[in-house]
């Protein structure tokens, strides 16, 4: 039942599906409440057919784009911006924070996956993180002076309906408390940054200003010159994503080098956990069961979107 919003995909993206045959990539620009679906999740076979249940990223990498004028913007500014990188100093910046009690066995088990998440991350592109009150707007402000590779934020986050562009990330304030560093305050600044993950809560969706133009924290991050985001659609499970953020960053960052575009090294790890292959399956217990768990289920795998840049 709770999956039904996933039938939208056969009229809406069906007659999609005689085209996909070699498509590499598909680049997607939502209008109005499809900014807020994972299209690439929804089911686009036919209901009485052997494809029945399969998706977009069955055949092909997906990324998505707030308006299509970006991409022209995009491209001129890539013509005219051809800094270096600062040498000698970290080309990717890791930042964990929450403020969960750590009193509490709840608030103990938040920060151990929040800030083992950005230690995890942090070691896999050879830098050391910013934790705890560590992580706050000044340290972040200070970090994109320069030219960054990565940009990863592993905390809270949320969307405010009323005024897109106070939604925002949960940082520290530096003095002992928290401060909310919002998309306002991302579109001021200049952000030379290859791709920024925002691994929290609702960054990904955006409000409509009126007509194609859209407000949140996708286009605030692309306003500012970030070339691609990875950013998620709703309140994500913190277990899930520490895994796959892992396993993205060890496909991308590894020492090999990548061996995919970023959009389709999202597809693999998507799919990777989707298929119980990145955190085996528990459907021995009872639904109600917390044990409980189906990485079939898109509430897990599903919500990642990365935007901008797919290259």
């Amino acid at each position: 039942l709770t999956h039904r919003w996933r039938e939208l995909g056969r009229p809406l993206l069906g007659p999609l599906l005689p085209h996909l045959a070699g498509l590499d990539h598909l680049i997607i620009a939502p209008e109005g409440v499809y900014h807020q679906l994972p299209l690439h999740a929804l089911w686009i076979g036919a209901a009485d057919s052997a494809e029945s249940q399969t998706t977009l990223i069955d055949h092909c990498a997906v990324s998505y784009i707030p308006a299509l004028g970006l991409l022209e913007r995009r491209r001129r500014r890539e013509e005219r911006d051809d800094a270096p990188a600062v040498v000698g100093r970290p080309l990717s910046v890791v930042l964990g924070y929450t403020n969960a009690d750590p009193a509490t066995d709840k608030g103990a088990d938040e920060r151990d996956i929040f800030l083992g998440e950005a230690r995890a991350v942090a070691a896999r592109l050879g830098v050391a993180p910013l934790l705890d009150q560590a992580a706050n707007g000044a340290a972040l402000d200070e970090a994109i002076q320069q030219p960054l590779r990565r940009l990863h934020l592993s905390c809270h986050g949320y969307f405010l309906p009323g005024d897109a562009l106070a939604s925002g990330v949960l940082l520290a304030d530096g003095v002992g408390e928290s401060a909310v560093y919002t998309a306002r305050q991302f579109m001021e600044r200049r952000l030379a940054v290859d791709m920024v993950t925002l691994s929290a809560c609702q960054t990904g969706i955006s409000g409509s200003l009126g007509g194609d133009e859209m407000a949140g924290l996708s286009m605030a991050l692309l306003s500012a010159g970030a070339s691609a985001l990875l950013l998620g659609l709703w309140s994500v499970n913190a277990v899930t994503t520490a895994a796959l953020m892992d396993r993205f960053y060890t496909l991308l960052d590894g020492p090999g080098g990548a061996e995919a575009t970023k959009a389709e090294t999202l597809r693999r790890v998507m799919l990777t956990l989707r298929d119980g292959q990145l955190i085996p399956p528990r459907l021995e217990f009872d639904l109600t069961d917390p044990r409980y768990f189906d990485p079939a289920d898109p509430y897990y795998w599903a919500p990642f979107v990365l935007v901008g840049d797919w290259r």
